[in-house]
């Protein structure tokens, strides 16, 4: 019996070759997908970062007038009020008739004086170029008439003696001094002379056109 020792010799070596080939090729297709999956991984990371660093802008919310008012619906001419206004999503915000120049806010209250009925109207414009408005009004009554001064130069005096009345008004149409029923100019300064013949309590009245009046009373003494 013999053996074939060549024969055997490159079976193995065809083996040792063959082995050799699979794990050549099966460390680079571990390699190969280690790398594909970092190459993924790292493509992955740069989409979140590029996410996170340029967000969508938020669309803005239209712009809206939480209130627009005044302390006070009607004021005597002369006096002031105050008006106040608050906006949402506003860009910018104006009052018309102009009062003095605002910006926008949530809460916020200005000093008006107007002379006149007055129909305020709040704008408001948004980031969008929309606009919201609102108004009211606000009446102004004349201001009441008022005694400025009453001034006499005697309490009491003897009959005979005269009396010297002087006053001032302001915002009046008319002034009576009574009980003598005497209508006088509405001066803020004026004087009258009476020699009264008994003890008297007297009032000057104030009268405005509208018919509101100030009313002052003083008592001279006559013995």
């Amino acid at each position: 019996m013999s053996v074939d020792v060549d024969g055997s010799a490159r079976n193995w070596r065809w083996y040792g070759w063959a082995l050799t080939v699979l794990v050549v090729v099966y460390l680079g297709w571990v390699g190969l997908s280690r790398y594909l999956a970092d190459r993924a991984a790292e493509r992955s990371l740069k989409t979140k970062r590029a996410t996170s660093a340029s967000p969508v802008p938020a669309a803005r919310s239209e712009v809206k007038i939480l209130h627009f008012y005044a302390g006070n619906g009607v004021v005597v001419r002369g006096e002031h009020t105050v008006v106040c206004y608050g906006v949402e999503n506003a860009k910018a915000v104006r009052i018309k008739p102009p009062v003095e120049e605002i910006t926008p806010s949530p809460n916020r209250c200005i000093a008006a004086s107007p002379t006149a009925d007055t129909t305020y109207t709040l704008y408001a414009t948004g980031h969008d170029g929309t606009e919201a408005s609102v108004s009211f009004t606000v009446r102004v009554t004349p201001a009441p008439p008022r005694i400025l001064f009453i001034e006499i130069n005697k309490t009491s005096l003897r009959r005979g003696e005269p009396l010297a009345i002087c006053y001032g008004v302001e915002n009046a149409a008319s002034v009576v001094i009574g009980p003598m029923g005497w209508r006088l100019p509405p001066s803020p300064k004026h004087c009258v002379m009476y020699r009264p013949g008994a003890t008297l309590r007297y009032t000057v009245t104030a009268r405005s056109a509208e018919g509101r009046t100030d009313r002052e009373s003083f008592t001279v003494k006559v013995h």
